[in-house]
């Protein structure tokens, strides 16, 4: 795709994860989030924040490479199960706004349940799939047969031998369509000194989340998208203001990244390579990156999670990586992490777009803002930093409640736990 056939941004793309439901995965016995196409998870250091990036990560290696690969890419089982209870399952529950064949927008639902059997052994229980409830939805398993049961949803099986000829047609799109998207999921926690140097040339694919192939992504982002790395440079102006992006260059077998610095109005920009640049420029310019990248053929992520992409960054640089993280959003939908009050106190920033994190009795748990939060922004008394400030960012106590509600109807009672 090239500057002249580019499709322009649409003017408003729905959140395609609109909740998420996990168990038993680190620190998160239980969570029900909601999410918007601009969310922001708010909470201390160890409050399990990355655990929540990091449970979305794992499904989707789960479906890319499968439960073995997957396990192993996040140390182990024993590392990914909840320390602090009995269940010895991990379970995921999406709710995933997909179109239909006529753009129509759909609610489909997708639920995987993993178990432990043995210290060193993880299999798949059951997975689903639904849309609007629609009872007609089915999926061949590798044997060749559907079963559904009472809810209207229909059991999966198999992970790498999908065979899709069973569903129906109106519905066999966006199966599909769900699979490639939650694939897609990708979270970064960018550390610049691992792209500072010479990286080697990658084959094509989404950025990686150290962003190692983050010179071969650029590259593939100027020769099929100009005006995506125009918008990536407009905002790393704003950000860092005398710097711009200007080449990938290739070193003996390696490439490296070059920008450009003006030191003066009048006079030419100087370059230098990413060895030179702060660490501030060079998390930012990578979380554009992330934010904006489209590959040929596949498009863009369907969901993309940055954690504290404000790190060493000025206030002001702050607000203006968040306008353009809210304006990556009209194509994929954006989580960050943070614990930053100075980000919170962006304009961009609504109550609605906040999810606290927090850490009680060992437990993570994540919600809205508490009434009385919203109420003091509402009135203009403090702002969404100055309650972070002040350490009066609370989770809804009525949500908090309903979590825990749900999460002990299904706790697993010690007794339960087998030899």
């Amino acid at each position: 795709m090239n500057a002249e056939t580019e499709k322009p941004l649409p003017d408003h793309k729905p959140a395609f994860l609109k909740r998420v439901r996990i168990r038993g995965y680190k620190s998160i016995a239980f969570c029900d989030v909601t999410l918007e196409p601009l969310t922001i998870l708010v909470g201390h250091n160890a409050s399990g924040k990355s655990n929540f990036v990091e449970a979305l990560s794992f499904l989707r290696d789960v479906l890319n490479r499968g439960l073995g690969f997957a396990v192993r890419e996040h140390q182990g089982i024993k590392a990914i199960l909840n320390r602090c209870t009995n269940d010895r399952e991990i379970r995921f529950d999406l709710e995933c706004s997909l179109p239909d064949t006529r753009g129509v927008y759909k609610t489909a639902h997708y639920h995987l349940t993993i178990a432990a059997e043995s210290h060193n052994t993880l299999r798949t229980i059951s997975e689903q799939f639904s849309v609007n409830g629609d009872a007609t939805t089915g999926y061949e398993r590798p044997q060749g047969f559907t079963i559904a049961n009472a809810t209207g949803m229909y059991d999966l099986e198999g992970f790498e031998h999908r065979n899709l000829t069973s569903i129906p047609d109106h519905r066999k799109a966006m199966l599909a369509q769900l699979i490639a998207s939650l694939r897609t999921i990708v979270g970064y926690n960018f550390i610049p000194s691992a792209y500072r140097r010479p990286l080697s040339k990658d084959n094509g694919g989404f950025l990686e989340h150290d962003a190692l192939n983050i010179t071969s992504v650029v590259q593939s982002i100027m020769d099929n998208s100009p005006k995506t790395m125009n918008r990536i440079n407009r905002y790393l102006r704003r950000i860092a203001q005398t710097v711009q992006f200007s080449r990938v260059q290739p070193v003996g077998g390696y490439e490296v990244l070059v920008f450009n610095i003006a030191t003066s109005p009048d006079a030419a920009p100087i370059e230098f390579d990413a060895s030179a640049m702060s660490d501030g420029t060079l998390r930012a310019f990578a979380s554009l990156v992330a934010a904006f990248q489209t590959i040929p053929e596949e498009g863009s992520p369907s969901f993309v999670a940055i954690e504290e992409p404000e790190t060493s960054l000025h206030p002001a640089a702050m607000h203006a990586l968040v306008d353009a993280l809210d304006e990556a959003t009209l194509r994929t939908q954006i989580l960050i992490t943070t614990h930053s009050a100075d980000l919170l106190d962006c304009s961009t920033i609504k109550p609605e777009n906040v999810r606290v994190v927090q850490m009680i009795d060992g437990f993570t748990w994540i919600g809205p803002i508490d009434e009385v939060g919203k109420e003091i922004i509402a009135r203009k008394l403090c702002s969404l930093g100055d309650l972070e400030r002040q350490n009066q960012l609370n989770i809804d106590e009525d949500d908090l409640a309903r979590q825990r509600e749900e999460y002990t109807k299904h706790e697993v009672k010690p007794e339960a736990v087998p030899a």
